[in-house]
């Protein structure tokens, strides 16, 4: 079996390694945007939230001792605006829904690099 020649994408360029570097690193950074709870120097992780309905993420920055539902509100405004209630939505760490929203996300063991993933509560149908 061939590989689909779309699989590979090459290009030849004049630029130093360390510029390809920092072009790749900036065009990365565009893709997923950043929202910032705390202020800047603050001590906080950042979080990837997924949402696999509208195939999107978003980072966010935020403090640790942040309660869940903080995270969840926010990404649920930056991704599916149009979600009438958070109560609507779970989100999930490592697989399983996470029932204690007003926790703190160090007492979750949730740290930095963490993915979450934010879906509907209930299966929709598809159409």
């Amino acid at each position: 079996m061939q590989p689909s020649p779309r699989t590979l994408q090459e290009y030849v360029t004049t630029l130093a390694p360390n510029e390809v570097l920092a072009q790749a690193k900036g065009f990365f950074a565009r893709r997923t945007p950043l929202y910032r709870l705390t202020p800047a120097g603050a001590p906080s992780i950042t979080l990837r939230v997924e949402m696999p309905e509208v195939w999107d993420t978003v980072r966010i920055v935020v403090s640790a001792r942040e309660p869940l539902l903080t995270v969840k509100v926010r990404a649920l405004e930056a991704l599916f605006p149009e979600a009438e209630l958070h109560s609507d939505f779970v989100l999930k760490f490592r697989g399983w829904e996470i029932l204690d929203e007003a926790s703190p996300l160090s007492e979750l063991g949730i740290g930095t690099g963490a993915i979450l993933l934010l879906t509907h509560r209930r299966r929709q149908p598809v159409r």
